[in-house]
């Protein structure tokens, strides 16, 4: 008891560090590249496999390609439905895309699984078990197909289809005072390729306008011949 006394004096008595706001200015600084560095190492890592596996990326003049901002799911249910589209760890992950006015988040999967129907199956029985309570085939009257024509036009793709979700208010993912309440699904696949899995989360103004960022967003990745 005596020592675990003296040892409580000791440390109580070391004087703490004492710091002048530009040395803690400098601190947050360095806190704040930190971020950033992984953010980028990210965004490379991402940039880099999507031209290893055959994709062409086209810059947006909507979108910003960095965010140091690293998102996690709000909810348990979320992570569970969304876990394998967008999760680097305890359902987490740096977005792809960010709108430049913040409304439009969007992440990216790319994967290379030899039956890719079956994953992609995986995935959207998730989504609607877990954000829609629904396990039945009436899902399917929610998923939007783009014909073939349209495919192979916008992406040099074989097939895409898109599904959206308005999500429960503790379903909701906030950033900097932004309440994304939607998400929109959407899966592109080619034969022999790596299919494209995007998870959009967007803002009710973003939804007031749409199209305004869903269609520079079909543009940004194309597959190669």
């Amino acid at each position: 008891m005596k020592i675990n006394l003296l040892f409580l004096i000791y440390f109580f008595s070391i004087p703490l560090p004492i710091f002048s706001q530009k040395e803690q200015d400098k601190l947050i600084t360095v806190k704040i590249l930190s971020q950033k560095e992984k953010s980028d190492k990210s965004r490379i890592y991402l940039l880099e496999k999507i031209v290893a596996k055959g994709i062409f990326f086209k810059k947006s003049k909507i979108f910003n390609d960095y965010d140091t901002l690293n998102y996690c799911l709000s909810n348990t249910k979320l992570y569970l439905a969304l876990r394998r589209s967008v999760s680097n760890g305890w359902g987490c992950d740096y977005s792809f895309l960010k709108s430049k006015d913040a409304e439009m988040v969007v992440f990216l999967s790319l994967d290379s699984i030899a039956d890719a129907n079956k994953e992609i199956e995986r995935r959207m029985v998730d989504n609607f078990t877990y954000l829609e309570n629904n396990r039945d085939e009436k899902w399917q009257e929610k998923v939007t197909y783009y014909t073939s024509q349209q495919a192979k036009k916008i992406f040099n793709a074989d097939s895409a289809f898109k599904y959206t979700f308005s999500l429960p208010s503790e379903f909701y993912l906030k950033e900097n005072g932004k309440e994304y309440k939607y998400i929109e699904k959407l899966f592109i696949l080619r034969k022999g390729k790596s299919f494209i899995d995007y998870t959009c989360f967007y803002t009710d103004k973003a939804k007031k306008c749409f199209n305004k960022y869903w269609k520079p967003l079909e543009h940004t990745l194309r597959y190669k011949e």
